[in-house]
């Protein structure tokens, strides 16, 4: 999708704003929003939700713009002293939609992070530890990042865009030990080499947009 660079502006909060012109004819949405094809770029999956940039630094915050007139906009803020989400963040959210699907789109699921590397095609025992850190580092950050969709996000329920601002994260999570699960939870703990289990739950706009597109 082509794209233009915009600027950069500082915010009081020591905050960097980074703005991307993405160029969509919005128009054309609208009028064929009942295409599939359409119907696919609208939905939140489709987005540059995850950044491909090698460059992305700490408090930036990402903007990208999809009418000349800044009326619809995706904002990607990280938390603060922290990085939006990134190649290895995708790869851990496609692992969970994964896990998320084979649980029966249940908005809330439990794993494991062997059940994230299994997803995540890492066979390898040293990888799986080399990147242990990462994984639950990439998991709080899809929690603690905040999207801001701006006459842009798309409703199944409505069949159309919300013409107006929609704020959502991409998930909540707990991290569970056996002395703290309660007795539905502590059957996760037959296998004694599991140490800890995720409890998973996917924001509201997030699970309705992906499990309506895959049902």
């Amino acid at each position: 999708m082509p794209k233009d660079k915009g600027a950069v502006i500082n915010s009081e909060n020591e905050m960097n704003i980074i703005e991307e012109f993405l160029n969509v004819d919005t128009s054309l949405i609208a009028m064929e929003m009942d295409r599939d094809l359409i119907r696919m770029e609208m939905n939140i999956v489709e987005f540059p939700i995850f950044s491909k940039s090698n460059n992305i630094k700490k408090n930036q915050i990402k903007k990208y713009y999809f009418s000349s007139d800044k009326e619809s906009y995706l904002e990607i803020i990280p938390a603060y002293d922290s990085m939006i989400p990134g190649e290895l963040e995708e790869r851990v959210f496609i692992a969970l939609t994964k896990i998320y699907r084979n649980n029966g789109f249940k908005q809330t699921f439990y794993c494991t992070l062997t059940d994230i590397y299994d997803n995540m095609n890492i066979t390898s025992l040293n990888t799986r530890r080399s990147l242990y850190a990462k994984v639950k580092s990439a998991i709080s950050k899809l929690q603690s990042t905040s999207f801001n969709f701006k006459d842009l996000f798309y409703s199944n329920e409505i069949n159309s865009v919300y013409n107006d601002l929609i704020k959502t994260n991409i998930l909540n999570y707990r991290v569970i030990s056996l002395k703290d699960a309660t007795n539905a939870e502590s059957n996760f703990f037959t296998d004694k080499r599991v140490k800890e289990v995720y409890k998973i739950t996917l924001s509201e706009h997030f699970h309705d947009n992906i499990r309506k597109k895959v049902i």
